[in-house]
C-alpha cells in the first residue's frame, strides 16, 4: 500500500487565496489531495504562477498530479490503479528512493520518464516527473543545483500554442538545510521566469503552510515577489 502523505494544501497565484483540502476516493487510499483549477489539476504543496489566464492554455482539462510515494519500487501496480479515474497527463513523484538504473526500469504504463534526480549516497529522497507518452516535452537540466536532503529538484517544459508551462518537482528532507533550499529556489525561479511562461511548482518541502512561522513567511515572500498565488 502506498504510504499516506500528511496534510498540506495548494498554492497558486495572485491575489493570495487559501483553498481547503479536497480529497477524492483515490486520494483516501494514497493520501492525495487534488482538485481542478482553470483546467489544471494540482495538489499537495503545489504552487502555480500563470502570468496570463491558465484557461487559455491547451489542451483543455490538462491534469498534473503530485505524490510523495516514499519508495515506488513495490508500489507501481497500486499507484497505476489509483490513477484510473483521473488519468493525469503528468506525474510528479517525490521520494522515489531509487538509483538511476532502477528508475529507468520502472514501468508506469504509458508514462515515460521526463526528468529526474537520484541521490548518490542516501537511500531515501529523489524526485522524478513522468509524462504521458503522447505529450512532447523539453527537459530542463537543473542537476548542478541538487544537494541530497537540502534541495532535490527536476523540471521540464511543455509548450502550449504561444505559451510555455514549466513543471518543477522538489523535495526537501525535514533534516535538510532550509537556507540552502530557499536560496536555490530563488536562483532557479529568477533564472527561468519569463512573462510568457507559466509555472507549476510542486513537491514535499516539509513546511507547514498553515503555521505562521519564519520558514513559511520566507517561502511565501519569495513566491509573492514572483507573483505566485497561494491556494
Amino acid at each position: 500500500m502506498v504510504d499516506k502523505v500528511g496534510d498540506s494544501h495548494i498554492i497558486m497565484n495572485s491575489p493570495v487565496a487559501i483553498v481547503p483540502r479536497c480529497t477524492g476516493s483515490n486520494a483516501k487510499t494514497l493520501g492525495l489531495s487534488s482538485f481542478k483549477v482553470n483546467n489544471f489539476y494540482v495538489d499537495n504543496n503545489t504552487f502555480m504562477s500563470p502570468s496570463t489566464p491558465l484557461n487559455k492554455l491547451r489542451p483543455n482539462n490538462f491534469k498534473i498530479l503530485h505524490q510523495n510515494i516514499r519508495g515506488i519500487f513495490h508500489k507501481t501496480d497500486e499507484f497505476l490503479i489509483s490513477l484510473e479515474d483521473t488519468s493525469p497527463h503528468v506525474l510528479c513523484i517525490t521520494e522515489h528512493h531509487l538509483q538511476m538504473d532502477e528508475l529507468n526500469n520502472i514501468n508506469l504504463g504509458h508514462y515515460i520518464l521526463g526528468s529526474h534526480y537520484c541521490g548518490q549516497s542516501l537511500k531515501q529522497g529523489g524526485v522524478s516527473i513522468f509524462v504521458s507518452s503522447d505529450i512532447q516535452f523539453y527537459t530542463i537540466n537543473l542537476n548542478h543545483f541538487n544537494k541530497e536532503k537540502d534541495f532535490e529538484i527536476c523540471a521540464f517544459r511543455i509548450d502550449f500554442l504561444h505559451e510555455n508551462l514549466i513543471i518543477i518537482c522538489i523535495y526537501r528532507s525535514p533534516n535538510g538545510n532550509f537556507k540552502r533550499f530557499i536560496n536555490q529556489l530563488e536562483v532557479i525561479l529568477d533564472s527561468l521566469y519569463k512573462v510568457s511562461t507559466h509555472f507549476i511548482l510542486c513537491g514535499d518541502f516539509h513546511i507547514n503552510h498553515l503555521e505562521a512561522c519564519n520558514r513559511t513567511n520566507q517561502l511565501r515572500s519569495l513566491l509573492a515577489s514572483l507573483i505566485f498565488l497561494v491556494l
